[in-house]
């Protein structure tokens, strides 16, 4: 038997409610698959262990060629996860690059809100949706061992070893093993490593505006619900039941505005995030061999890498403002149903800029990782 790794990503209040079903069937599925295939899984299934830890780093960085599959278990609150959210774009990323996207396998757990809105922007859905996703929304409520249960565990088997049949077919190993190396060779027919550098120093100068458009939201956001705050106290109609209602619905209304902006803004900057990815590792794990040598060229990796830390930095500073407010502010949903969409539209705002946050993050642990020739080369 040869040996692979499974993820499967999930989220753990949905496995609580659903009775620990989630767990038990990603196991179950391990068992079918290894039954199937021949082949031994190690499954990597609770996200909190030192082991998901250090195979995720290694797959995400360097190593697809021991991967089997990666399984996203749907629901609602998948899309409210930033570390959910990260992980499948970072590995939906990963295989797109490698030309191994079957090893993505999403199954729907639980129907979500516009998951089949072919306009959507919101860039984990258009993953989903161009995966072809797997339901199993009645499967939650079969009896473990039932026929429909075997039956749709054989069939994902199945799926899973089509697509790493594929994935050998292809040549995964040397595909693997020549990824930094070809990736960057392509890249220098048109523009060598170094340009692609100032490219991306540009890039993220650029980003900037968009961390302030969420801070200056957040900003006016804290002015309304002060305005608010004095309103009640002074106000006449913050004397009776029906009087303070209106407020908190003029308040609402008020709010709409700057947690629209963080919302637009968040998703643009997780889209920039995105988008840039694949070439800022490039670069990351180019710079011992591109500065080997050549003092300068180290000098300007290493103005890259701390612009990237300085941005890690900030990013995280709003992040954190932009949570603690809406922390703040959650508990008045229940005083008026008008408070749920601003309040909502924020936390949208916030698993932007964290998923964002969490790339970057790799980004810096990549880049603690390298080490630089030094000046004498």
């Amino acid at each position: 038997m040869t040996s692979n790794d499974g993820f499967w990503s999930y989220v753990h209040d949905d496995n609580t409610a659903s009775f620990n079903k989630i767990v038990e069937l990603g196991r179950d599925l391990q068992r079918v698959y290894q039954m199937i295939s021949g082949t031994e899984v190690s499954l990597f299934i609770d996200r909190d262990s030192l082991e998901w830890g250090d195979a995720w780093k290694s797959v995400i960085k360097r190593n697809l060629g021991t991967v089997a599959f990666f399984i996203p278990v749907i629901t609602p609150a998948f899309f409210q996860s930033p570390v959910c959210r990260s992980e499948i774009e970072s590995f939906a990323q990963r295989t797109e690059a490698e030309g191994l996207r079957g090893l993505l396998l999403p199954i729907l757990w639980i129907s979500v809100e516009g998951l089949e809105d072919e306009t959507t922007e919101d860039k984990l859905v258009r993953i989903i949706q161009d995966r072809q996703w797997e339901d199993w929304t009645d499967l939650r409520h079969e009896a473990r061992g039932s026929e429909l249960y075997s039956r749709t565990l054989a069939k994902m088997a199945e799926r899973i070893k089509s697509a790493n049949d594929d994935a050998d077919k292809a040549g995964v190993a040397e595909l693997v093993t020549a990824t930094v190396g070809d990736a960057g060779d392509e890249l220098d027919i048109d523009e060598g490593r170094l340009d692609i550098l100032a490219r991306m120093e540009d890039d993220l100068k650029s980003w900037a505006p968009l961390l302030e458009q969420v801070a200056s939201g957040v900003q006016d956001m804290g002015a309304v619900a002060s305005q608010a705050t004095a309103d009640m106290a002074t106000d006449n109609r913050g004397r009776t039941f029906a009087g303070k209602l209106l407020i908190v619905r003029e308040t609402a209304k008020r709010l709409q505005e700057p947690t629209d902006r963080i919302e637009s803004a968040g998703a643009e900057f997780e889209r920039k995030v995105s988008s840039v990815d694949q070439g800022v590792r490039i670069v990351i794990e180019s710079a011992p061999s591109e500065a080997l040598g050549d003092p300068d060229s180290r000098a300007q990796f290493e103005a890259f890498f701390d612009q990237i830390r300085v941005l890690g930095t900030a990013t995280d500073t709003v992040d954190t403002r932009l949570s603690g407010f809406i922390g703040s502010i959650a508990p008045l949903q229940k005083q008026s149903r008008d408070l749920k969409k601003p309040v909502q539209t924020a936390t949208s705002g916030v698993t932007h800029i964290r998923t964002a946050l969490g790339q970057i993050n790799n980004w810096i642990d990549l880049i603690d990782s390298t080490e630089l020739p030094s000046d004498q080369g």
